[in-house]
């Protein structure tokens, strides 16, 4: 009986998640992987209003602040193309993702991925990644993409999430 070698580097979850792939010219230079959203000029503890003004309109101020953030995030997201990406099942890990699709990719061919990691709060990605594996499964097309040119920051953002889905499917 021929032993199977495990090869992966880091570990992988199956999950469903919001993306989407769009399949890119060659680059020369290739860009880095990045977090994407809107970040607030205030922190959301501005410490205490003055002594002089109203302790309720200093809450009030506050909250409108904090929904004024929540519009300029989601119109931020929209702008990047966040707000309307489909489900995909996939098998992701930090080194790459395996997923079901119903696009014609082939091998070799590099990939813009828009991801949202469910975390609290959630984390929007771009990586971008190579094909590496084709194959049809049930009607679909099922590709494997290894990430490239994505820096230790994201891939510790992805591993910290692999792990905190493992850890909740233990828990079931």
């Amino acid at each position: 009986m021929e032993e199977r070698i495990e090869r992966r580097e880091y570990f992988r979850v199956k999950d469903v998640l919001q993306l989407s792939l769009r399949r890119l010219p060659n680059f020369e230079v290739m860009p880095m992987a990045r977090v994407v959203g809107y970040f607030s000029s205030f922190p959301p503890d501005m410490g205490t209003a003055p002594e002089t003004v109203d302790p309720f309109i200093a809450r009030q101020l506050q909250t409108i602040h904090q929904k004024l953030d929540a519009i300029l995030e989601y119109l931020y997201l929209d702008k990047s193309g966040f707000t309307n990406l489909q489900y995909h099942e996939v098998d992701i890990s930090a080194g790459g993702m395996r997923v079901k699709v119903s696009e014609d990719f082939e091998e070799g061919d590099t990939l813009e991925i828009r991801l949202i990691l469910p975390t609290a709060p959630p984390l929007y990605l771009i990586c971008y990644g190579k094909v590496k594996r084709c194959s049809e499964c049930a009607n679909r097309k099922e590709i494997a993409i290894e990430f490239v040119n994505i820096g230790e920051d994201i891939r510790s953002l992805i591993v910290r999430y692999v792990l905190q889905r493992q850890r909740q499917d233990i828990r079931r």
